[in-house]
């Protein structure tokens, strides 16, 4: 049986979850797909993620960081609420 009154009320008590340093997730990103590539595409694949981490990477991480610190801090996004 599912009660609707837990699918809101607890989220504020719900603990907040931390964002990942942005070097940490691209480094376990690189780490993860090595296996998964040939060395070609795994060599484009590392110049995408550092060119990612020079440019777009940076203010993306920050606009989650304080996305996360706004109202949906205490819990899960609602859907189609945007991130940025």
């Amino acid at each position: 049986m599912n009660n609707p009154k837990y699918t809101t009320d607890l989220m504020p008590k719900l603990p907040k979850l931390p964002v990942p340093d942005l070097d940490i997730t691209l480094s376990s990103l690189k780490e993860w797909s090595t296996p998964l590539l040939s060395a070609k595409e795994f060599a484009d694949l590392d110049a995408t993620i550092d060119q990612f981490a020079k440019s777009d990477g940076p203010i993306l991480q920050q606009r989650l960081e304080k996305w996360l610190t706004g109202p949906m801090a205490a819990g899960w996004p609602r859907f189609g609420k945007p991130v940025i």
